[in-house]
């Protein structure tokens, strides 16, 4: 598959909100994409489990497989979390609980293995955001930023915490509950969604020339076609 196919059908999986299914028995689970609190409490999991970071890129399937014989427990409860959705199933410790002894009892090591990698593996915002040049295009509008600065027009405050820079933004610019933006929609698609906002900004002509100062000094910056387009889009 061409990178920018799997690009395309990876974002319409995060759009769409794709689980990935499997069975114990005839019981039917599904690993729904993390929520910005299942991604906040897996993080404590997986820390706790002892992942070797090298082994994982190196060979995942030796490394997944090492990780459930040596904490079988943790990765079973690490699995169950991604099978949950909701305020009410992920605060419920009991429900956890059962859910990782039966995954734990049903499953052998190497279904376990393979489960374990999906949830390690799966593609995550900051993966999307640099294969769709969204982070290339955050990086243009710092820039731009930084030169607005330049002039002592703009202050900017706040945004130091995921309330400032992902719930807030969320509920202001969307109009998404809270409860929606913590607990239930995915993290790669709130964060795409944010980044992915449309937004314009006006340059003037002193600005435009600092831009261009700055592209010429060598730093990595916009291209002469980058430069064009901003004069089309926001030139008088």
């Amino acid at each position: 598959m061409a990178e920018k196919d799997r690009v395309e059908e990876t974002l319409a999986d995060a759009a769409l909100g794709r689980p990935r299914e499997f069975f114990v028995g005839r019981r039917r689970f599904c690993l729904y994409p993390p929520s910005l609190a299942v991604s906040l409490l897996a993080s404590r999991r997986i820390q706790s489990i002892g992942i070797d970071a090298t082994l994982l890129e190196a060979d995942p399937a030796m490394e997944a497989m090492r990780l459930v014989s040596s904490a079988r427990r943790e990765v079973s409860a690490l699995i169950a979390l991604h099978t949950l959705r909701g305020r009410r199933a992920l605060t419920d410790s009991r429900c956890l609980s059962r859910r990782a002894r039966l995954l734990s009892r049903s499953l052998a090591d190497a279904e376990l293995a393979q489960l374990l990698l999906v949830v390690l593996t799966e593609p995550g915002a900051d993966t999307l955001l640099r294969d769709c040049g969204l982070a290339a295009e955050r990086d243009r509008m710092k820039r731009i930023s930084a030169i607005r600065r330049e002039g002592g027009r703009t202050l900017t405050f706040g945004g130091k915490t995921l309330f400032g820079s992902l719930i807030g933004p969320a509920m202001e610019t969307f109009h998404i509950p809270y409860e929606t933006a913590v607990w239930e929609m995915s993290l790669v698609s709130l964060r795409l969604l944010l980044s992915d906002h449309i937004s314009s900004v006006f340059l003037s002509d002193d600005e435009m020339k600092k831009l261009s100062a700055h592209k010429e000094s060598g730093e990595v910056g916009m291209t002469a076609a980058d430069f064009e387009r901003l004069r089309r889009e926001y030139g008088d």
